[in-house]
């Protein structure tokens, strides 16, 4: 594999990663729209649905193992085929609930549908995009690599390195915690056909588009 394409996925990866959000809906004759969305991203989010306990133990059983397949669905995004030691997977296990729990949002006050028959609301989600711009460092790490004709030689102990430096420069992106202009996505929650409340999913997946931003995927020159 060409670093250039190696590289190239951890880009992909990170865009599919920021799409974890799905569907999830709840019951309830008291509904509080606001507490719902709240909830329903802290778990999306952090894995902890302890305050979705009092919208339907459904939604807490499916977005807990939402939360858990996404870490591994990102884990399996960003390795591909290559085939990693235990503590390098454990390590970018890690990496991953760090960038998660770096994400920046706030939930607003919900207002009630008052055009057309469905029944729900609208509830404003402010996003600050986290920036995971690290494309330069990781170019110029892998130019002064190709040196290490050794390195070149050991594919297994190439990628080791490479993924390590990622998972290095990624932390090191988060822990700056600087984020892009801050962007208003509103929710709309509704009931389904069984009467349960759920959340648009399209909007969803916007909201999760606008959680991170990367320069990893305009890299060049690595051939």
């Amino acid at each position: 594999m060409k670093k250039q394409t190696l590289l190239r996925r951890f880009g992909a990866a990170l865009m599919a990663l920021v799409m974890l959000l799905s569907l999830t809906a709840c019951g309830g004759s008291t509904f509080d729209a606001s507490s719902y969305v709240s909830a329903y991203l802290k778990a999306n989010v952090t894995g902890d649905a302890a305050d979705l306990k009092g919208f339907s133990k459904e939604a807490v059983v499916e977005v807990t193992e939402d939360y858990d397949s996404t870490i591994k669905e990102a884990l399996s995004a960003m390795t591909g085929s290559v085939k990693l030691s235990d503590e390098v997977q454990n390590q970018f296990t890690d990496l991953i609930k760090v960038m998660l729990d770096g994400v920046s949002y706030e939930v607003g006050e919900a207002t009630e549908l008052t055009e057309g028959s469905a029944s729900g609301y609208t509830v404003p989600v402010t996003i600050k995009p986290l920036k995971l711009d690290v494309a330069d460092e990781l170019q110029e790490w892998a130019e002064n690599l190709e040196e290490d004709e050794s390195i070149l030689n050991d594919l297994d102990g190439f990628y080791e390195k490479v993924f390590g430096e990622v998972i290095t420069l990624l932390k090191e992106a988060v822990a700056k915690g600087e984020y892009g202009e801050e962007k208003t996505i509103n929710l709309t929650v509704t009931k389904n056909e069984n009467d349960l409340y759920e959340i648009d999913q399209n909007q969803l997946t916007e909201m999760g588009q606008n959680l991170f931003t990367t320069d990893l995927t305009g890299l060049t020159g690595l051939e």
